[in-house]
């Protein structure tokens, strides 16, 4: 499967006459068959796209100090 998606026009609304678009990717297979607006066809894009993993943050490393043998 491919990995990028795009919009699609797939026939008109019978109640409206606009355009109905749907979500298929590369290999021409419909993802989200919607029926959407061209506007709300793109934020679905959007929201389909593999979202990247923030960088973990790792916790600093505690310092420990050396405890000093004390004389008696």
């Amino acid at each position: 499967m491919a990995d990028k998606f795009k919009v699609v026009e797939n026939g008109y609304s019978l109640l409206t006459g606009d355009a109905i678009f749907q979500v298929v990717n590369g290999d021409e297979e419909v993802v989200d068959a919607g029926p959407y607006t061209k506007k709300q066809a793109e934020a679905a894009i959007k929201e389909l796209a593999p979202k990247k993993a923030a960088p973990k943050k790792e916790a600093p490393a505690k310092k420990t100090t050396a405890k000093k043998a004390t004389k008696k």
